[in-house]
């Protein structure tokens, strides 16, 4: 089965971030039991749409964590222990995690400013609370930052 968001994501400045759920729209359909279910793989375009300068970078990672780590309005990084972002946790199990840095016309839509991946980490959703986390964190900007997300997940059910 596959779930689709399409959402906003803000970590506003440098030493910020967001986490946000992938799976929230099939939970709201289904309720809170994910556990048991194994993500198979997840195409995600990410789109940075504010002015960007050169030297300005973000993080982001893709991993599966406690429901309880979704944090949809902006963190400082460093001040919340319980919730992965790829700049305090970097050794934690990420499906995936890396850094994009800005390049001329990166905020110009239809420009050269839409990353997509195609990710085949396969992840289980061992527990109740658990759901798939994109935490996308901010670590040089000289402006507020905002990113377009589009996901779908591929979920495999129990």
């Amino acid at each position: 089965m596959w779930v689709e968001l399409d959402a906003t994501a803000v970590p506003t400045t440098a030493g910020h971030a967001v986490n946000l759920d992938l799976l929230q729209t099939y939970k709201s359909l289904v309720g809170e039991a994910l556990a048991g279910c194994t993500v198979m793989r997840c195409h995600l375009r990410l789109s940075p749409t504010t002015a960007v300068a050169a030297g300005d970078s973000f993080r982001w990672g893709l991993i599966v964590d406690h429901v309880g780590s979704v944090q949809t309005t902006a963190y400082v990084t460093g001040t919340l222990p319980n919730f992965p972002n790829p700049v305090d946790t970097p050794l934690a199990e990420w499906m995936m995690i890396t850094r994009e840095y800005a390049r001329p016309g990166f905020s110009i839509p239809g420009s050269n400013n839409v990353l997509d991946y195609d990710i085949r980490a396969k992840r289980k959703i061992d527990e109740i609370q658990n759901t798939l986390v994109l935490s996308i964190a901010t670590v040089a900007a000289g402006a507020s930052l905002s990113v377009a997300v589009y996901s779908r997940a591929l979920l495999a059910l129990p």
